[in-house]
């Protein structure tokens, strides 16, 4: 979620197809956002369709491809914006913004599985 204070609700619509609802708090107050997001597990990737008045029908596709001893998240995003196309200028400085708003996302998901994980990620040191 965007900001540091904030609650996700899962809904399971079947068995890959789910609705978050975000909601967090930020200096302008409480926002909420729905997302429909689509697994496809066999290619270790996934679809996220914003749903709430916000940049509803915008979609965002993930894959996680393997890379020698690790893997690197794939992004496509699609914004959608309401009336006409935004200035280049506008455009610039949304694309900014989202990048922003985007890995602030990433950086409190990957402190939330650390937390949730223990450390138990973290390779063990080997005893002599």
């Amino acid at each position: 979620m965007a900001g540091d204070r904030g609650s996700r609700a899962v809904r399971r619509m079947n068995e890959d197809t789910l609705v978050l609802t975000d909601t967090y708090f930020t200096d302008k107050g409480k926002v909420v956002r729905k997302k429909l997001v689509r697994l496809y597990p066999e290619t270790h990737s996934w679809t996220n369709t914003r749903i709430s008045t916000e940049g509803r029908f915008s979609q965002f596709l993930y894959r996680i491809i393997p890379e020698a001893e690790g893997s690197r998240l794939e992004f496509t995003g699609s914004q959608v914006l309401p009336g006409k196309k935004p200035p280049a200028l506008k455009l610039a400085a949304l694309a900014r913004k989202y990048v922003k708003e985007d890995s602030q996302s990433w950086r409190n998901l990957a402190k939330a599985m650390e937390e949730d994980l223990g450390g138990r990620s973290k390779p063990k040191k080997q005893r002599r």
